[in-house]
């Protein structure tokens, strides 16, 4: 196993617990999950085979910590007036896919278009909830000054 594979493991263990307690670091892994990309990188070679879902279990343990630390959140209303137009996009978006022509074959990857967007949706609505100071959004943006210099 390579070092960067072992650090890699170690760090989406930590984020993924310590979400329960901090959901901020389960935003913050989520996103560094996306911007590394570890399936496509040469030393994730020898898990590829496990069909991990890290996306999923760092998503989960953040809802998992949303809720479990419901009273620590600054933001007390379930949605905002743009949360809420979002969410009608989102909603416009699967009644056009169902009431629409078959699209079998048209995509290369494996969810369609609404599906992703479905899941955007649900990251960037928590993500709201939950990085609310300014203090976090900094941990936000150096993420991304990371993610860019790692890459």
């Amino acid at each position: 196993m390579s070092p960067k594979l072992m650090v890699f493991s170690f760090f989406i263990v930590f984020l993924a617990v310590g979400a329960l307690l901090n959901p901020v670091l389960g935003i913050l892994g989520y996103m560094a999950h996306y911007i590394i990309g570890a399936e496509r990188q040469w030393w994730h070679a020898p898990l590829n085979g496990l069909d991990l879902r890290y996306s999923l279990t760092l998503a989960s343990a953040t809802a998992v910590g949303i809720f479990l630390n419901q009273s620590k959140i600054r933001c007390k209303n379930l949605f905002d007036r743009q949360e809420v137009l979002a969410i009608l996009l989102l909603a416009l978006i699967w009644f056009l896919y169902l009431g629409g022509p078959e699209t079998i074959n048209r995509y290369t990857f494996t969810d369609h278009a609404s599906i992703k967007l479905t899941k955007v949706m649900i990251f960037c609505l928590m993500m709201t909830h939950v990085i609310t100071k300014p203090k976090d959004l900094d941990k936000v943006m150096w993420l991304f000054v990371w993610g860019a210099l790692l890459l």
